[in-house]
Formats: C-alpha cells, structure tokens, sequence
C-alpha cells in the first residue's frame, strides 16, 4: 500500500513538473524585455554632419575631385564655367577644418576634371580631359608642388580624335597609372592602359580587345586601382552594337606590373536588352575587388539604378547589392572606397524627371565588408547641390564635396561608431540531450565601450536575445534543443547603436536520438535535479 501511495505521488510529481515545463519552454525562448531593443534592431542611422564648409565664387558645375592630405587637411578641385564654351580648373587647399588655406585656377577651355590627389612628395596631381580647337580630345596629366604651382604638365592624344582617358593614379612607384578607351576600327574600341615614370613618361602602353571572330565589341576602361601584391585592377565595359541599340556589361581585367594580362571576366544578361556599367573599383580587404556603377533590366529600360558586385580575387562573383528605384529614375555609382574596418563607402547621384521638372538628389551609403547595408542618407537640394566624392577621414569619419553653379560644398561626417568586436567561440558542453538545459559562456568587447547584447544562432532556426551587458564583461546562457542532429552555435554582438559585429566561430553540438520516456525522464531530471532528489528518497520508504 505504501509503495502504491508512493508511486501515486510520483506520478502526482511528474505531471506538476510537466506542467511547470511546458510553461518554462515557452518562456525560454524569447527576446529579452528590454524596451529599447526594438529602437535599437530597427536602428543604421547614418552619423551626423560635423560641419560644412561652402566656398562661393567656385561656379563647379561638375567634375568635383577630393582627396585627403598628409596634414589632414584636404584637397578639393572642380571646374568652374567662364564663359558659354570655356571652363577652368579650380584647386582649394584646407585644414582639417574645412578653412580654405589658398586656391588656384588652372586653364581655359573645353575641359573636364577627373582626378585630384595628392602625390608622394606632398604635391598634387591633376587629371583632366579636354577638347582641343581641332575637335580631338586631349587628356591631360598636370604635377603640381604642394604650393599649387605647376611642376610639370603631360598631354596624352591617341591616334582618334576620340581616344579618351577616364581615370589616372600615382602608383607605389611615383610612377602613374591611366586608364580610358582607344579607338579600333568604325565601330571597335578598346580598353586602353598607359604606365608612366614620375615624371609623366610613358613606360608602357597596352590595349585589351573583348572582340572575337564573330563579334566587334566597343570597350572602355573606365577605372583603375593599383593591387596590394603588385598589378592592377581595370574596372571598364564591353558594348556589342545591333543597329541603333548598344547593349552594355561590364568587364573586370586584371594585369600584372608589366600590363599582361592574368584574367578578365564579364558581368550582365549575355547581352540582352539592359545595360551594365562601372563607374569605379577598389580591391578589397580579403584581396578581392568592387566595382560600382548602374544597370538597368531588359524590362524597365526607362530607368537605372545603383549597382555594385563584389568578386574574389579570382573575379568569381560573390555578392550583387542594387537599390531597384519603384518609378523611373537614373541613379548610379560614382566612387567606392574600403573602409578601415574593411567595409565600403559608396557614393551616387541620380534624377528624378517629370514634365517641366527634374528632380537632383546624392546617395551616400556605407556598406559590411559582405555588401549588405549599415546606413544611408540622400541629400536633396532645390539649389541644384549634388555630392560625388567621399574619404574616410582618420578619426573615422568621412568628408563628402560637392556643388552646384555657384558653389562647393565640403561636408564633415561625425566619426562613425564601431560595431562591436566578434565575440569569443561558444564554450559549453558539445554533446547534449533533446531539451536538456545547458550553459554557454562567451563575451566581445565594444570598440567604444558600449553595452551590447547577444543573439545566439542554434543552428535549428531559433535566434536568442540576451542584453543588456557591459563591454568586455562575460555571459552565461542557457540553450537548450527540441530535436536531436548536429548543430553549429555561433554567436555576435549587437551594441545599443544598432550596430552588428561578426559572428563568432561556431561549436559544433550534437544531440542524439534517445527513446521517449528516456527523454523524457533525462530532460526533467536536469531541468529539475532537487526535486528527483527528493522523489528518490520518497521511493526509498
């Protein structure tokens, strides 16, 4: 009789604990009641504005060009228009304030400007391209002292009247490197390289044809970016031409020192009805390469949109990022740059058209290292104002420049907040029981010292909140698994900014299959080791 009331309460027991767990398990699995965690998730807003610096009587139409200066200051060009057929250069020197220090005109005529950087020896260089009297189109490499003075001035013609440069950069060698498009034949182009000493001398010169024996291809390299191994990376397109309709990809060469070239790959629809194009490229932090512009689709041609590709270093495609606009715009890339922490920022210009009006606007869009977006912000003037250029600056912020008839506008980006640093590997046991509890333990730390949280990946599609906690400090939580397999638990860190780390490295955990009143009784005898205590000793009477 005993033994029977015994096991009457056993039973009585069990199902209470049964009860209690299933409420448990329910509560378990949830985001931490912290009501600013939703602000927090929902967060990416871009930094503030520093400051602004407007510098009047520039009259920059387009062609604006900035770079960053060993003094950290900058260095500003553009183009200013003085008269109905001719323009002239204008150079603004300034602190890292944004206080103009002095500026320059250079040239009168039909010209454009492409490149402003500052050299090795702290002077500058100058990038532009003209229209001669004779309709040919000149391109022009001008060597400034760090006074703005001329020290040398480079002309650069092919054989065409239309042989253009698009882009030119000093090299680690002092030397320089161009990069633009080379007449070939009525309706043939090709993309055209040019390597030249410190002083402007051509070293060597290469052209790269995409045509074969049944095709005739228009091509035009478009950017260049000297690689960290040695080499360079030619972002351009490659056009076939039916009839009145050009059909645009874009195509990536890779050449070592000398201009040979090691691989080159291209990207689109086969040449169907859109069109692709590359406005720059950067190699990337892991050796691979981006490149950014615009495309449209064969089906809405009435419109492009911001594009960007990320390849390996082998040009193998690995992600795509495009902002697809919902109504007929024209929006495209100008300028990527690596971030110090291996992420990229982007900046584009695109219109809106409407009858009797046409709408301006500036996008500037920061980029992980895996193209998926942290923040943007659109800058739209009814002065006409439009930004095109972007640096990183040393605190970690950014500078933008930009005009419109009467002005240039240099923006200040406050210093950007840092996502947390990736969190140590999960430790915690690697071999576990269907809903059985068990700790993990880890911990990150925020670069700016912020409070962060966690969100664990189970690897069965479940996601753990747990937060608020302090940079640095280490945390232990309890996970459990409804379903036996193997799983990978990895972990990152979210700071009160909205800020994402890496995920951590993950630990492999295995959950076997157990019979059900095995599991049963295993899971409620962890989940509750004091009262199976107690019931031991009841079964002992």
């Amino acid at each position: 009789m005993k033994n029977k009331n015994n096991l009457m309460l056993f039973g009585a027991i069990i199902i209470t604990l049964l009860m209690i767990s299933s409420a448990t398990a329910v509560s378990i699995n949830h985001i931490n009641n912290n009501k600013n965690l939703t602000d927090i998730l929902s967060a990416g807003s871009p930094p503030n504005i520093e400051w602004e610096k407007i510098y009047t009587n520039s009259y920059s139409e387009s062609g604006i060009a900035l770079d960053k200066t060993s003094d950290n200051g900058y260095i500003l060009a553009g183009i200013r228009k003085e008269d109905i057929h001719n323009f002239s250069v204008v150079l603004i020197k300034t602190d890292q304030n944004g206080t103009k220090e002095w500026n320059k005109t250079f040239f009168k005529g039909k010209i454009n400007l492409k490149i402003v950087q500052q050299t090795d020896d702290d002077g500058y260089i100058l990038f532009t391209v003209g229209v001669l009297e004779s309709n040919k189109i000149q391109s022009k490499l001008t060597k400034l002292f760090s006074n703005g003075t001329v020290e040398w001035i480079k002309n650069f013609e092919g054989d065409s009247d239309y042989d253009s440069i698009s882009e030119a950069w000093q090299t680690s060698d002092g030397g320089f490197i161009l990069v633009g498009g080379k007449i070939n034949g009525l309706i043939d182009s090709d993309v055209w390289v040019i390597k030249t000493n410190s002083q402007g001398n051509i070293e060597w010169e290469k052209t790269f044809d995409n045509s074969d024996l049944l095709h005739k291809y228009s091509d035009a390299g478009m950017s260049v970016c000297e690689l960290s191994n040695g080499g360079y990376i030619i972002g351009g397109t490659t056009a076939k031409v039916i009839g009145i309709n050009t059909y645009l990809n874009v195509w990536l060469i890779k050449i070592d020192s000398n201009g040979n070239k090691i691989i080159d790959k291209t990207y689109g629809e086969s040449f169907s009805r859109a069109m692709w194009g590359v406005n720059s490229i950067r190699e990337t932090n892991d050796g691979g390469f981006i490149a950014v512009g615009c495309r449209n689709t064969k089906s809405d041609k009435e419109k492009t949109f911001f594009w960007a590709i990320k390849t390996d270093s082998n040009l193998n495609q690995e992600k795509v990022f495009e902002i697809n606009p919902d109504k007929e715009k024209y929006e495209s890339f100008n300028s990527v740059r690596t971030t110090y922490e291996g992420g990229f920022i982007l900046i584009g210009q695109g219109y809106t058209m409407e009858p009797g009006y046409v709408s301006c606007y500036s996008k500037l869009l920061k980029l992980n290292k895996n193209l998926y977006n942290e923040w943007y912000v659109d800058y739209e003037y009814d002065d006409g104002l439009v930004y095109n250029g972007v640096e990183q600056t040393t605190d970690n912020g950014f500078v933008v420049v930009g005009a419109n008839k009467e002005n240039v506008s240099l923006l200040k980006i406050a210093k950007e907040n840092l996502p947390p640093n990736k969190p140590e590997k999960p430790v915690g046991a690697v071999l576990v029981n269907v809903n059985g509890i068990y700790h993990y333990k880890t911990k990150t730390t925020d670069p700016e010292g912020d409070q962060v949280y966690y969100k664990f990946d189970l690897g069965d599609g479940r996601h753990w909140f747990k937060g608020e906690y302090d940079s640095g400090e280490e945390i232990n939580v309890a996970l459990y698994w409804t379903l036996p397999g193997s799983f990978k638990l990895k972990v990152r860190a979210l700071d009160v900014k909205g800020h994402y780390g890496e995920w951590s490295d993950p630990l492999s955990v295995t959950v076997p299959k157990q019979k059900a009143t095995n599991r049963l009784f295993q899971y409620l005898q962890e989940r509750y080791p004091v009262i199976f205590s107690l019931i031991n000793q009841i079964l002992r009477i």
